[in-house]
């Protein structure tokens, strides 16, 4: 059995370079914020596509010989990386609350999926597993295989991805058409591009293993082209970490960095807001403003304003308004209302003027009152 040789070449010591720098930023900012974070699943996605790339520089370098329990006989997918994309856009636009047991199904499937091919992989001895490598780098192979052609790898890289790729096609076209914050919105479109070319690489890799292939006749070519593609996808991934850590000019620093107040108190506080209004309906009050509310919730303004800002990532005067729309929509469809200008109808849910009525309801439903009106009136 001939020893097998290192290939520590340009291409190995690009990938270990970036495994080590996304593992560190991950790491780092996990135990910096204790794992309560906005960007808890930004940092794990971080991780599970270092783990890919390690994986792929491990074989490329042939120093997976020194470290044989880590060696399968396929091809390396990260299937956990899906939902982890899926729950961060959630995160983004504000919706996690209300989706987080969607995500911990879909986490929790895939993950039991992934820890049985883990046992199998433990299952196999060290002695097989050397050689199964000495087999594998004598590369008899005629040119790069064609994953595709098998049913598991056709699920893996195309049927589960689609199935999370959907639904964040959709938020992404739903949330970047409504006036969401700007910073929000920016980091929706660099995620979103992030993940649409990580899928659409997976799509193409049999394609391009091929042409590279019959430039260069290495048939081994899909572990260097897998390194440097998923480089430049984690360090895509360091930089949106680091401008969303560092207060960089593209995502400012976050208004209550120094805030005392955490995530769970954020929601507790938030809690007790929402159902206060529910209960009280403050919101119809034209004079309402955030010093009110927060003296009858015995806090400060700040505090206030930071868990709404944290749980929905909209103003104190958005939230309230989401209420007051409510409220417009009930009182416009009932016939006593009739009598009434669109103005008074305004007024009697809290707004102020016509046109403040006019703008957040347009804002919040995409209609105009009278719009809205006709649209309901349709339906009978």
């Amino acid at each position: 059995m001939d020893p097998i040789t290192k290939n520590i070449d340009l291409i190995s010591l690009l990938g270990f370079a970036f495994c080590a720098i996304a593992c560190f930023l991950a790491v780092f900012f996990l135990f910096k914020s204790r794992f309560k974070t906005n960007y808890l699943w930004l940092y794990l996605i971080l991780l599970l596509l270092s783990t890919e790339l390690a994986y792929n520089t491990l074989i490329h370098s042939r120093a997976i010989v020194d470290y044989p329990f880590f060696f399968v006989s396929h091809h390396y997918y990260n299937l956990l990386l899906y939902p982890l994309f899926l729950g961060f856009i959630w995160q983004i636009i504000g919706e996690w609350q209300q989706r987080r047991l969607v995500f911990w199904l879909a986490f929790l499937a895939i993950g039991l999926y992934e820890l049985f091919e883990v046992i199998q992989w433990l299952s196999v001895s060290i002695i097989e597993k050397q050689q199964r490598i000495q087999l594998f780098y004598e590369d008899r192979r005629p040119g790069p295989f064609n994953y595709w052609r098998n049913w598991k790898t056709l699920i893996k890289s195309v049927l589960i991805p689609l199935a999370f790729l959907l639904p964040i096609s959709f938020i992404f076209i739903q949330f970047t058409q409504k006036s969401a914050k700007k910073a929000d919105r920016l980091l929706l479109i660099l995620m979103s591009s992030v993940i649409g070319l990580y899928f659409f690489y997976t799509q193409m890799a049999n394609w391009i293993y091929q042409n590279i292939y019959h430039w260069n006749q290495y048939s081994m070519i899909e572990w260097p082209t897998d390194i440097i593609f998923l480089s430049l996808i984690t360090c895509l991934l360091s930089i949106i970490t680091l401008l969303v850590n560092t207060g960089t000019s593209l995502f400012p620093a976050p208004k209550y960095a120094r805030s005392a107040l955490d995530e769970d108190q954020a929601q507790v506080l938030f809690q007790k807001a929402h159902a206060l209004l529910q209960n009280r309906k403050h919101h119809l009050d034209t004079g309402l403003n955030i010093k009110l509310l927060s003296q009858e919730l015995d806090t400060n303004e700040k505090y206030l304003s930071q868990a709404i800002n944290q749980i929905l990532g909209i103003s104190f005067t958005q939230w309230i308004n989401t209420f007051r729309v409510e409220e417009a929509k009930v009182q416009l469809l009932q016939s006593s209302n009739q009598h009434l200008t669109l103005e008074a109808i305004g007024q009697q849910c809290g707004f102020r003027s016509k046109s403040s009525f006019f703008n957040a309801f347009k804002k919040i439903t995409g209609l105009t009152p009278n719009a809205y009106v006709k649209s309901q009136d349709s339906e009978f």
